[in-house]
């Protein structure tokens, strides 16, 4: 979370130019690179760490603990498998709710800078820092402000990690030994070196041969 921001906080604010104030693609990306929308975006980019960090911590930490925990709970255990593609998406899903919930009010700290108006960003005026304009919002809407699009947030990203994090784990038990990739790829490696090893350097064309046939047996 915290490498790909670094992506993300600039692809954001060219996202907001294009969305909230109509500028083409091209004049959206002149502003982001401009001194005073770079400044934005750095503001942005410090906000959206106090977002994205905390969330990906959150959705993975009950994630991870939920399936440690209702193994442990005969009465849970009962009704969920942790490891049935069902389960894990049950699970991912809960830890994409709670924390895109918990962090929306980082979220509206980013829209707030990222949805500075174009007149000002090309000003010479510096942009407003994204904490003064949180205060701002605060004595203007009040706490409630900053949980503007829960809603919205959570529809979105319990789907979302759901299905992350539930593909992840199939692969993830695939590509770790033992898994499933790796026990063919050790049984089709065993072969080839089996057909290699009992016939001599002189059929190399009949080797070559055996082998291709063992690979696309096995496939």
């Amino acid at each position: 979370e915290l490498f790909g921001s670094v992506v993300r906080a600039p692809a954001e604010s060219v996202k907001a130019n294009m969305q909230l104030k109509g500028a083409p693609i091209g004049e959206a990306i002149e502003v982001t690179l401009s001194p005073q929308g770079r400044s934005r975006t750095v503001q942005s980019w410090l906000a959206s760490l106090l977002r994205d960090v905390p969330m990906g911590a959150i959705q993975i930490a009950l994630f991870e603990g939920l399936k440690l925990a209702i193994p442990g709970s005969t009465e849970l255990s009962a009704h969920v498998d942790v490891d049935s593609m069902l389960g894990e998406a049950l699970l991912g899903a809960l830890g994409g709710a709670v924390g895109a919930a918990v962090t929306t009010p980082s979220d509206v700290m980013v829209t707030l800078s990222n949805s500075q108006s174009l007149e000002e960003t090309n000003s010479s005026d510096n942009p407003r820092n994204v904490f003064t304009a949180a205060s701002d919002l605060y004595k203007e809407r009040g706490i409630g402000a900053f949980f503007t699009g829960t809603t919205e947030r959570v529809a979105y990203w319990a789907p979302a990690i759901g299905i992350f994090l539930t593909l992840y784990c199939r692969i993830r038990r695939a590509a770790l030994p033992g898994g499933e990739l790796q026990s063919s790829g050790a049984a089709l490696s065993n072969a080839v070196l089996g057909i290699i090893k009992s016939h001599p350097l002189e059929s190399v064309g009949d080797t070559v041969q055996l082998v291709t046939h063992t690979v696309h047996t096995a496939m």
